[in-house]
């Protein structure tokens, strides 16, 4: 189970990865969709700074039982040097007894490291990681290239809806880089875990009066139910839990709606004293 805690928290990070990366760009008469996004992801590498609205909503039966659990982030984004700041609610229904909590984090580029601090409950934590290791605003070249096919889906008076399918091959191997520069992968990450992933559908909305995109919507229910079909024949754990990783997984309804706003005009990011203490 420890194995696909830490497993959990990589594909947190890896999804992140995706959502922040997400781009803008001037809509042009009959562009080629492929193109306009791709010039979308090189455009966001030229913003200042930008403000994001992230919804994450998630439901899954663990033993017979139905847990749902949604995720609120505010976020402020700035680069070169990276600095960001997260507002996160998170709250988690089972069996009529209700969690919430709110977690604030701030990540910021400091030399060859990213230090990350995190404040819960009233304290705070402080973490380091190397700068090659891990800058979700880095690596847009890479996203761009798992990028298969790009379609119009639809549009009104305001935006342009377009479908977005990513290579399953190229983000594996986008995640075990990331994975092995963790020291992930030798310990608790297999191929077989990866395999068969499949490609990765998702939709940018961009506004035609500011030639921005405003919403990425991603649904990863199938990609989870993938995976933990994999996770569960990999383990070497007896049978009933087996079958438990794979009720859990082969039940979530997983999506995400990201919004995007304040291109180059979001709020100043300050790291409070008492974090960096």
């Amino acid at each position: 189970m420890r194995r696909m805690k830490l497993f959990s928290i990589m594909m947190a990070l890896c999804m992140m990865s995706m959502v922040i990366s997400a781009c803008s760009s001037s809509t042009v008469a009959k562009a080629d969709p492929k193109e306009t996004v791709t010039k979308a992801y090189q455009k966001l590498a030229s913003l200042t700074n930008y403000h994001m609205t992230l919804d994450v909503t998630n439901s899954m039966t663990v033993q017979g039982k139905t847990m749902n659990s949604v995720v609120k982030g505010e976020l402020d984004i700035q680069q070169n040097p990276m600095l960001c700041k997260n507002i996160m609610s998170i709250s988690s229904e089972m069996d009529s007894r209700k969690n919430e909590q709110t977690i604030t984090q701030y990540m910021e580029e400091s030399g060859e490291k990213v230090i990350v601090y995190s404040g819960f409950g009233g304290k705070w934590n402080k973490q380091s990681m190397e700068k090659s290791d891990y800058n979700p605003l880095s690596d847009y070249d890479g996203y761009m290239k798992a990028i298969t096919s790009v379609t119009q889906k639809s549009e009104d008076a305001n935006s342009t809806v377009f479908e977005v399918i990513a290579s399953g091959s190229a983000l594996k191997e986008k995640m075990q880089e990331q994975l092995s520069k963790m020291n992930m992968k030798k310990d608790s990450i297999t191929d077989d875990m990866l395999k068969d992933l499949g490609d990765l559908k998702y939709t940018v909305t961009v506004d035609k009066k500011s030639g921005y995109i405003s919403k990425i919507d991603i649904d990863l229910s199938s990609f989870m139910s993938k995976l933990g079909n994999n996770l569960a024949a990999s383990q070497q754990i007896p049978d009933n839990q087996k079958e438990m990783v794979k009720e859990m997984f082969t039940s979530m309804k997983i999506s995400s709606t990201a919004t995007l706003s304040n291109f180059n005009s979001a709020e100043k990011i300050i790291i409070p004293e008492e974090a960096k203490k």
